[in-house]
């Protein structure tokens, strides 16, 4: 993972966040309510669309429909296990490097970085990088997990580095 000669300068994970920390309750809650009224609407439809052609309401149909609103419900849920438990970061002087879960991996050269940084609720800071740099708002968990590719399509152009203590070695990031 690291090239030659590149060396360590910092290394480290998210420190311990709840899920109320990242995502109002409000926010979740009409998300999930969003979901159940759009289940009820297509359930209803679907019901409906079958007794008026006469056909069999497939219990498959529905269920699939319940399903998929269930997952997107539940996503900043899946988010926060992800970031929480799957994350990995890593300062080097030429790179900042993310592991997302030992398999993808996203890096940054340190030639292309400009940064900034959010106030967590907790002390600790969202490290926004590249073309993340300077956001104040969004959603900080989805750009963590996905970070923008750049215009070839394989690189990143952006990296988060969500709920970081401000330790000196980063802090020298926003000096740059």
């Amino acid at each position: 993972m690291l090239l030659e000669n590149e060396t360590v300068l910092w290394s480290g994970r998210p420190e311990p966040f709840s899920l109320e920390d990242s995502i109002s309750k409000r926010k979740l809650l009409s998300r999930i309510f969003a979901c159940i009224a759009t289940f009820a609407v297509l359930a209803g439809v679907y019901v409906l669309l079958c007794h008026y052609f006469a056909a069999d309401v497939k219990l498959a149909v529905v269920a699939f429909f319940f399903l998929v609103l269930a997952y997107i419900a539940c996503q900043p849920i899946m988010d926060w296990h992800s970031i929480s438990k799957n994350c990995k970061y890593f300062l080097t002087e030429q790179r900042v490097i993310v592991v997302y879960n030992e398999i993808r991996t996203a890096v940054l050269p340190r030639s292309a970085l400009k940064a900034s940084s959010v106030d967590a609720k907790n002390g600790c800071v969202h490290l926004l990088m590249g073309e993340l740099a300077g956001r104040r708002d969004g959603n900080f968990m989805l750009d963590a997990l996905c970070p923008p590719k750049s215009p070839d399509g394989v690189n990143v152009s952006g990296v988060l580095l969500y709920n970081v203590k401000p330790v000196p070695a980063l802090q020298s990031l926003l000096a740059e």
